[in-house]
């Protein structure tokens, strides 16, 4: 059975595991099988970017150790980029707490009080996914679902002392909300976050 796997006797809570929570937050699912089916899975979202997913694999092993043997041993398919096992499930959903419902997502209460040289790794991620950079505008934008989110991320920003402006992008389906970074916030960001994947390459000096 796929949930029968054989983890490392101690997990590292180092970068890379730091970078798989951002990438979580920025887009995931984490659930039970259906109808009662013992089948387990955390799953993170799979990028265009081709160097920004073989990041994500790495970050995996990283912290999961090589796949094999009962091994953590990752997938892509329909849901992204699919963790296996009821024992990595439950780390995520109910060690980490991290939500699923994307309506409710948050940053971990306990990461909110990390030193700054260790927060920056899970903002990173983040935003290597959900990043939107305007270079002609010098501006850098990031959306959610989840209010929570965004003002737990706002603060964590702060912390760096990265300034951003709050909004709420308002649908007739839906409200989605926004951060924005701009000015001397985003060459701020590119220095103390040094996100440099192909999508969000930024420059470390101001543009006028």
């Amino acid at each position: 059975s796929k949930d029968r796997i054989f983890l490392k006797r101690f997990i590292p809570f180092n970068e890379s595991f730091l970078r798989l929570i951002g990438y979580y937050l920025a887009e995931e699912t984490a659930e039970a099988g259906e109808e009662g089916k013992e089948s387990y899975y955390v799953s993170f979202p799979v990028p265009e970017d081709q160097h920004l997913r073989e990041a994500i694999l790495t970050d995996i092993r990283k912290v999961f150790g090589e796949g094999g043997r009962g091994g953590v041993e990752p997938t892509i398919n329909q849901r992204g980029i699919t963790l296996s096992g009821q024992v990595v499930y439950w780390l995520f959903k109910k060690i980490l707490k991290l939500q699923t419902d994307p309506l409710r997502k948050q940053v971990p209460s306990f990461l909110m009080k990390f030193p700054k040289d260790k927060i920056k790794f899970v903002i990173s991620a983040f935003f290597s996914i959900r990043g939107i950079p305007k270079p002609e505008q010098n501006i850098i934008t990031c959306s959610s679902k989840s209010r929570e989110l965004l003002k737990d991320l706002d603060l964590l920003l702060l912390r760096l002392g990265i300034f951003s402006d709050y909004s709420n992008l308002s649908g007739k389906r839906n409200t989605s909300y926004s951060l924005v970074l701009t000015k001397e916030n985003v060459s701020n960001f590119a220095t103390k976050i040094a996100v440099s994947y192909t999508h969000l390459t930024l420059p470390t000096k101001r543009i006028v």
